[in-house]
């Protein structure tokens, strides 16, 4: 190690839950026994030229439960040219997705993915694309037989049928040895998102739903939580006075994966995820004004997505974010009582970042929150930790006060 440098011994890392050894040092680390969610940290040990090595009394590397998250934001290059959405992830993690443009879905003319995966563990979370469906097509659509405007013809079903019978089949048919858990009723995430969704004709139903599922791959056996809603909408037809469109979509649709047996232990880690996930209001700006003209015949040919960036570069890339709703809507939405298997997703303690004015809701079972001028937030249950005292902590970090 080069003079100057500081020096972190990270042999031996233990989980404080459970004892287990852990692989190496790292910002933040899940533990593949208990599933605990961890922090590393380490303490500086200055080195000067010359001087001899000195032990690792007061430099070794320490672990807290808690967890140590940085801002991730999706872009939309070929589109907008805007961020879509911003959320925390934990540091380290390996992060992507996509916004898929295709205008000859005039009423779901963008699709968005989301992955995030733990490179050291086998923890996932993901958000999937919103499938959109068609009840009838009496205009023919776009599309010929089967589809309206971009929208498969289908009848409306509940959310428990539409993830048992759509959406586990089209993103998890292929896994080996699939076996559906439960799929239970998740009525307050219906709620909340029809509360959060203007309606400014017709009528707009959602139906909510979380499905358990196992699966193997790789030699590992896995557990996953699929979250979704179903929403139905009936809106004044331009083709003929008094008659009714009638479509709806699989919408909200994310899922939490973990090591067989580990997933209830990481639902805090989850909980973050989800809760800190916010669309760019400025993006879904350029959404619905793409989606009127499409109706309004504005736009007729695929190749002019390429336009839009140029087309709404005015909106700017800014992220006007406070108090905004997040995309899942209310905080009340993932604080059910969690039927088979006990609470999932459990309480929450609302913080403000000071530096970006954010309000954030994390979960009430680390007692202590901090934030950095950089977007990085960490929380733990442990009062004598202060990440301004840690070499790799980087940065400046404020304590996070309770709302």
């Amino acid at each position: 190690m080069s003079a100057g440098e500081n020096e972190v011994s990270v042999a031996a890392l233990k989980c404080p839950q459970c004892g287990a050894g852990l692989p190496g040092a790292g910002g933040h680390l899940v533990c593949q026994y208990c599933g605990s969610s961890l922090v590393v940290t380490g303490r500086e040990v200055p080195r000067h030229a010359g001087e001899a090595e000195k032990p690792d009394v007061g430099g070794e590397a320490e672990v807290r439960r808690g967890m140590r998250l940085e801002p991730y934001l999706l872009p939309d290059p070929e589109g907008s040219g805007l961020d879509v959405l911003r959320m925390l992830v934990p540091v380290g993690w390996t992060k992507g997705g996509e916004v898929r443009w295709d205008l000859r879905s005039m009423r779901m003319p963008a699709t968005i993915t989301c992955r995030v995966a733990n490179p050291s563990g086998l923890e996932v979370f993901e958000i999937l694309p919103t499938m959109s469906f068609a009840v009838s097509s009496p205009m023919g659509g776009w599309m010929g037989a089967g589809q309206s405007f971009g929208a498969e013809i289908r009848q409306p079903t509940d959310a428990q049928t539409a993830l048992r019978d759509l959406v586990i089949p089209r993103y998890r048919g292929d896994r080996a040895g699939l076996n559906i858990v439960r799929i239970v009723q998740a009525q307050e995430l219906a709620e909340a998102v029809a509360a959060e969704t203007a309606v400014p004709m017709g009528a707009h139903h959602c139906d909510g739903a979380r499905a358990r599922i196992a699966y193997q791959s790789e030699g590992q056996h896995l557990e996953e939580e699929i979250f979704g809603v179903v929403e139905v909408w009936q809106l004044p037809s331009a083709a003929m006075f008094g008659a009714m469109d009638v479509f709806w979509y699989v919408s909200h649709i994310v899922v939490c994966r973990a090591a067989e047996g580990k997933l209830d232990d990481l639902a805090g880690l989850y909980e973050i995820l989800i809760r800190s996930i916010k669309v760019n209001p400025q993006w879904m700006g350029v959404y619905e004004q793409v989606i009127g003209m499409l109706a309004q015949g504005q736009i007729h040919h695929v190749y002019q997505i390429a336009q839009l960036g140029s087309m709404y570069a005015q909106t700017g890339t800014g992220f006007g974010l406070q108090d905004q709703p997040s995309w899942f809507g209310r905080q009340q939405v993932w604080g059910g009582s969690g039927e088979e298997g006990g609470e999932w997703i459990g309480a929450v303690q609302s913080y403000r970042d000071p530096y970006q004015g954010l309000v954030m809701e994390l979960p009430s079972q680390y007692s202590h929150a901090w934030a950095s001028r950089n977007g990085e937030v960490i929380v733990t249950d442990d009062p004598d930790f202060d990440p301004n005292k840690d070499v790799d902590s980087g940065g400046e970090w404020a304590r996070m006060q309770a709302r």
